[in-house]
Parts: C-alpha cells; sequence; structure tokens
C-alpha cells in the first residue's frame, strides 16, 4: 500500500514538473511565472539543435495559421521568428446583465538556441469585439475597464485567469507539438 503511494506521489510530481513554463499576468503584463522579472519563457528541450528547433517552430506557424506568410513578421533563418495572431473573443464577461467580449491581437517571438527557445508574447492589445474602448491590462478607473488598477490592485480575477489559461494553453501545445518532433507527417500512408 505504501508503495502505491508513494509511486502515485512520484508520478504526480513529475506530471506537474513536465510542463513548468507557464505565464503569469502581472500590471506589466504576461510575465514568467517562475521569475516576474522576465517577460518571456525559456522552454527546454533536449537533444535539439537551435536549426532544428527553427525549423519545427516554423512547421508549427504554417500548420495553425491560416495565412502564415501573411502572419510572419520577421524570419531570421535558424535564429529568430516572430509571427502575429488575432484572437477574436480572448475571453468575454458580463457586467449589469451585459455580455462584454474582448479581442485580442499580439505577437509571439521565438528566438533558437541548441537545447532551448525562447518564447515570448509581445504587443498585446485587447480592445471590445463591439468597437469603442480598449480593455487594459492595467488602467486607472476613470480611463476605462482593466484587470488591474494603476496600483497593482486586482480588479477582475476571473478575466485575469482566463488570459492565463489562454496563453498557457497555447504554450503547451506549441511545447507538444515541438516535443512530437513537430508532428512529422509519416510518409509511411
Amino acid at each position: 500500500m505504501k508503495k502505491n503511494v508513494l509511486v502515485t506521489f512520484v508520478f504526480l510530481l513529475i506530471s506537474l514538473s513536465s510542463f513548468s513554463q507557464q505565464f503569469a499576468l502581472t500590471p506589466e503584463g504576461l510575465r514568467d511565472a517562475a521569475d516576474t522579472s522576465k517577460d518571456f519563457l525559456v522552454i527546454p528541450v533536449d537533444g535539439k539543435s537551435a536549426s532544428d528547433l527553427y525549423t519545427v517552430s516554423k512547421r508549427y506557424i504554417n500548420e495553425k495559421m491560416k495565412n502564415p506568410k501573411f502572419a510572419i513578421k520577421a524570419d531570421s533563418d535558424g535564429e529568430y521568428l516572430r509571427y502575429s495572431l488575432y484572437v477574436p473573443t480572448i475571453f468575454s464577461f458580463t457586467k449589469m446583465l451585459v455580455s462584454l467580449k474582448v479581442n485580442a491581437n499580439y505577437q509571439i517571438e521565438m528566438r533558437f538556441r541548441d537545447g532551448r527557445i525562447r518564447y515570448n508574447i509581445a504587443g498585446l492589445d485587447l480592445a471590445f469585439e463591439e468597437g469603442g474602448n480598449e480593455f487594459y491590462i492595467a488602467a486607472s478607473k476613470m480611463k476605462g475597464w482593466a484587470i488591474f488598477d494603476n496600483n497593482g490592485k486586482l480588479l477582475m480575477k476571473n478575466e485575469k485567469q482566463k488570459l492565463e489559461d489562454y496563453f498557457n494553453n497555447e504554450v503547451k501545445m506549441y511545447v507538444d507539438f515541438i516535443n512530437s518532433d513537430g508532428g512529422n507527417v509519416n510518409d509511411n500512408w
């Protein structure tokens, strides 16, 4: 019985630590949850060169995007990729019986070194789907809707969690793609 509990505990620790690269939303934007002084994640990938990581990342963009040539904003062969995304209704919330939808525009920057990827969310812009006002990560109450006020006080806990969940899920899908050898096509079909 004790062995089963110990094995279960060890398995739980391994599974929790296997995906430790996560973003946390702060008043300054998305930060590494383990070190909020960093606005990027370092994703370790054992046994792959920078060139391999670049190639599989480019394949990921090509498979994920409807128009990858339009989405890719910068491409330094083997070293750096930057692409932009638009997400309609990244989250929604209800205030005074009115459902409000928030869209997002952002860019993902990736830099490659042997065995690791630097992954950064840059230029995150949030706006209401209905038009008009922007939605802010941090702002004064006089400026409009914001997740944090200017002093860093959390105003919208659920919306903060929704953004973190969205971006952490995006990172997880990317890491899963990288670890599966980039969805290598089985040529024996």
